[in-house]
């Protein structure tokens, strides 16, 4: 009876151990950041740090290094915000690209050390305005809104975007744009009159709350860019009509008239 009670008890404690999975990882810092392109769409770059709590959670760590898998590195780390941070409903997502940094900052003491996990992808619109409005106000202006619901963070109870402490928010705009609309500003900001140029980067560090979150540029192309914007629309137009069954029959014209020119010549020059 007292054999069985100790066999009992030492049961007990390995079923209250945590698992490797659950136990070895912790989040260290996250960071977004997200480079803004002239036709609205955007390169995402998540990265986490973790931290590694021994031997075992390091060489675990090891072992799933390869994994290209969002879901697979959330149940392994069980980090509940190991993720990608743009809502589905608003962004089409694609090209989403995972790698896992070999280990540093190891303690051959303690086993302990830090990892970092990349993930790369491409956001653009899911539907038209739903991630990046971009709408033409001058032939060379365009006007640039960014939809605030597209970032999945979590929200406050009135729905604005909260960075935790240790997250960090990085938002880089396109060449030459001009801040129209900016809210919150974030800390290090100086001058808060709008409209502003020459800022080509906005960040933000948690803990914040960015109540109602808000951006929006401008940008005015160089008369080049139109220029040779033109040439190329009238390049691919008369490409498209080329192949079109109005270019063809506008092709056989033009060689019936030829044909007619150069026999006319010939019999005029027969004639003298």
């Amino acid at each position: 009876m007292r054999l069985f009670l100790l066999l009992l008890v030492f049961a007990l404690a390995v079923s209250l151990l945590p698992t490797p999975a659950s136990a070895a990882f912790q989040q260290v810092y996250h960071t977004f950041d997200m480079t803004l392109r002239e036709d609205g769409t955007a390169h995402v770059l998540e990265e986490y740090e973790l931290y590694m709590d021994s031997n075992e959670s390091s060489t675990f760590y090891d072992s799933v290094m390869s994994l290209n898998d969002i879901s697979a590195w959330k149940n392994v780390t069980s980090i509940e915000n190991m993720r990608l941070h743009m809502d589905s409903k608003y962004v089409d997502v694609e090209d989403v690209r995972i790698r896992a940094q070999r280990r540093q900052g190891c303690n051959p003491w303690t086993g302990t050390c830090y990892g970092i996990v990349r993930m790369e992808y491409e956001a653009s619109n899911l539907e038209p305005g739903s991630f990046m409005l971009v709408e033409q106000s001058k032939p060379r202006t365009y006007n640039y809104t960014l939809n605030p619901r597209a970032l999945s963070f979590e929200t406050s109870e009135a729905g604005d975007v909260m960075l935790p402490s240790g997250t960090e928010l990085t938002i880089n705009l396109p060449p030459d744009s001009l801040l129209t609309r900016l809210n919150p500003f974030p800390e290090y900001f100086t001058k808060t009159d709008l409209p502003i140029s020459g800022v080509s980067q906005l960040k933000w560090s948690g803990p914040v709350v960015m109540a109602r979150f808000d951006l929006g540029f401008t940008r005015e192309e160089p008369l080049e860019t139109e220029v040779m914007r033109f040439f190329s629309d009238a390049q691919h137009g008369l490409a498209d009509l080329m192949r079109s069954t109005e270019g063809l029959v506008l092709m056989l014209m033009l060689l019936v008239l030829l044909s007619s020119l150069i026999l006319l010549r010939r019999y005029m020059g027969a004639q003298k």
